[in-house]
């Protein structure tokens, strides 16, 4: 983009020219890292046949006391079914891990049609929201490992298990 943008909403209204033009590509959010099995994801993709997929994990016990710092995805097998915006309604909740896929790129033409969320930042998790309850199948895959840097809560937890060797051992997934 020519110019910086204030949120992940307007940056992707800004590049809808780019993403409708696209089909079958991730998007991640840039404070984060997830690690998960291409191959394994590929089979999920041909055989659920989604809309477009969001990339979950299992919150830690410190992500847990700071549910409001993630937004969450209630599911059914491997469907979304509601997401919740930097909230948990359900203890069976998993985390919106912030990386996506899309299977086709026109599926941002529905942008203009997020609804605003009051005074809060809105966010790429609105837009995947919005195709949720307008009925497209959008289902979820679980990351084998997340790591999110976005608090400094976070953030010193990740360099505690950095400090100690523990974060991505001996991986044979992307």
């Amino acid at each position: 983009l020519e110019k910086q943008t204030n949120s992940q909403f307007e940056t992707l209204k800004d590049s809808l020219e780019v993403l409708i033009s696209h089909n079958d590509f991730f998007l991640s959010s840039c404070d984060a890292y997830g690690m998960f099995d291409f191959k394994k994801f590929r089979k999920f993709t041909q055989a659920k046949n989604p809309d477009a997929v969001i990339f979950i994990f299992k919150p830690s016990l410190m992500q847990g006391k700071m549910s409001s710092y993630h937004s969450h995805v209630s599911i059914d097998e491997d469907r979304i079914t509601a997401v919740h915006i930097k909230s948990k309604c359900d203890p069976d909740d998993r985390g919106f891990a912030g990386f996506f896929w899309v299977k086709h790129g026109e599926i941002f033409n529905c942008i203009d049609e997020v609804p605003m969320d009051g005074d809060r930042e809105m966010l790429a998790d609105h837009v995947f929201k919005n195709f949720v309850d307008s009925g497209k199948h959008v289902a979820c895959f679980e990351l084998d490992r997340y790591i999110h840097i976005g608090s400094e809560e976070e953030l010193l937890e990740y360099l505690y298990w950095k400090d100690r060797n523990y974060l991505f051992q001996q991986s044979n997934t992307l």
